[in-house]
């Protein structure tokens, strides 16, 4: 009679030992990264806005990245890097983008559209976005001293 129990408890303690799982508690690679002046910096977020007119790619963070379009893309192609005063003025082409960073609280960068710079723009088949941005020109300004200079920047932006 007592073999029956122990078997009974040996059958229950190796189902419990091998039922349990580990939860994988290592986050998901980011998708979204850009490059300012030699310096990486990456997101696992990216946010839809249509502040001022345009409509926008965001990531929200103390080092952020904002790419500008004079509409949502409906279909993927090739946009020219231009000024961020287009932008601003709410000028841009419908195959146009600008760019901004912000890197801290006193560096901001934008894009100066003094290069011949295209973007790559997917649309995937949930309307999302993926914008792939080669090395371009950007303008950098500090808050306290002014304009800095120019340097280069790249970025790959994945709305998920």
């Amino acid at each position: 009679m007592k073999t029956v129990p122990v078997f009974l408890i040996a059958s229950l303690l190796l189902i419990t030992v091998f039922s349990c799982s580990k939860t994988n508690t290592t986050p998901a690679p980011s998708t979204t990264s850009w490059t300012i002046n030699g310096t990486k910096y990456t997101s696992n977020s990216v946010d839809r806005s249509t502040a001022g007119g345009n409509f926008q790619l965001e990531v929200n963070a103390d080092n952020y990245i904002e790419i500008y379009f004079s509409t949502v893309p409906a279909a993927s192609g090739s946009f020219k890097v231009v000024s961020m005063d287009k932008a601003l003025s709410n000028t841009l082409a419908s195959n146009e983008i600008a760019v901004g960073f912000g890197v801290g609280s006193t560096d901001s960068y934008i894009s100066a559209g003094t290069d011949n710079v295209s973007a790559t723009v997917t649309v995937g088949s949930n309307g999302k976005l993926k914008v792939v941005i080669p090395s371009f020109a950007v303008e950098h300004i500090n808050s306290t001293s002014g304009p800095v200079g120019v340097t280069t920047a790249s970025a790959t932006v994945v709305e998920q």
